[in-house]
């Protein structure tokens, strides 16, 4: 099975037993870009019975071997390392996701029995993972990339208005995604309960919902100075919405390659809180998303 020799740290995919083309394809254009191998996981959750030749890992290394031919085929530059593991999805995938420079895996598919359900695995790692989390939509990693002559799809990124340090990171790396893409980038924030004041104890931004989407829009805006110039081939427009921010980010996307959000876990037997932005965007957006992690404490144990 080998060990990676590349210097760059490494792609980590998640490979289910159904429906995993898109999904390896997607994580292994990830590693091309990025100039990193890719290790393809597979992980079987149960102990062989005593007198049983066949283990756990030598199943989930069957499971690995046409996908792993898949990638030498149509990305021959790509060191390809197969991981067989014999624990459950979750765990082996968070601690997988140490020292990765991405953890890329599946969009539950509606359609599918829950044998091994991507999508309950997504949820067990957004934002506990030691690395950047791709959840790919199937349908849309297996659609063919537009010609040159037609304009790639803008990244989305969710946006704070105030000073956040943790923000940043989300923001530095939809900057990053989007230089990588060849797109732009549309920055999202949306305020739930905008205060509005009336005069004279106002100012003059904050005496109409017009005027304090437009203070926020500025503010951003002037927040996005650096990465703008630290990112000048990419264009980056700001969209403030009053409302729901998963409801915002949620339009943004039908429209979207890619949406860019943070998340924080909540500890070590947590998941993310239901109905979080997060937690809506990765269950019901069209197309895929990359949950940054933020800071958090206790966050290395999935079950």
């Amino acid at each position: 099975m080998g060990i990676a020799r590349n210097a760059e740290p490494p792609v980590v995919v998640g490979v289910a037993e159904y429906d995993a083309a898109p999904i390896v394809r997607a994580a292994a254009r990830q590693a091309r870009d990025l100039g990193a191998g890719l290790i393809l996981l597979h992980a079987v959750n149960w102990s062989a019975p005593p007198g049983t030749t066949t283990s756990p890992e030598a199943i989930a290394e069957v499971v690995l071997a046409p996908w792993a031919d898949m990638v030498r085929a149509e990305f021959p530059g790509v060191e390809v390392v197969l991981r067989p593991v014999a624990a459950s999805p979750a765990g082996a995938l968070l601690e997988a996701s140490r020292g990765a420079a991405l953890l890329v895996v599946g969009h539950r598919a509606r359609h599918r029995p829950a044998r091994l359900n991507p999508g309950s695995v997504s949820m067990a790692l957004a934002g506990r993972t030691h690395c950047p989390l791709e959840v790919v939509h199937p349908e849309q990693a297996d659609r063919p990339a537009p010609a040159d002559s037609v304009p790639a799809r803008p990244v989305v990124v969710a946006a704070a208005s105030g000073e956040q340090p943790e923000d940043e990171v989300v923001l530095e790396y939809a900057f990053a995604e989007a230089r990588r893409r060849g797109a732009a980038l549309d920055v999202v924030h949306a305020a739930r309960h905008p205060q509005v004041l009336t005069p004279p104890l106002a100012p003059e931004g904050q005496r109409s919902r017009d005027g304090i989407a437009a203070q926020a829009a500025r503010t951003l805006g002037a927040r996005l100075g650096p990465l703008r110039a630290a990112f000048p081939d990419v264009p980056a427009r700001v969209d403030v919405e009053l409302g729901s921010p998963a409801r915002a980010l949620l339009a943004a996307a039908e429209h979207a390659e890619l949406v860019v959000t943070g998340a924080h876990g909540r500890g070590a037997l947590g998941r993310l809180a239901a109905g979080s932005v997060s937690s809506d965007v990765l269950h019901r957006a069209p197309c895929t998303v990359v949950v940054v992690p933020l800071a958090q404490e206790g966050a290395d144990t999935a079950a």
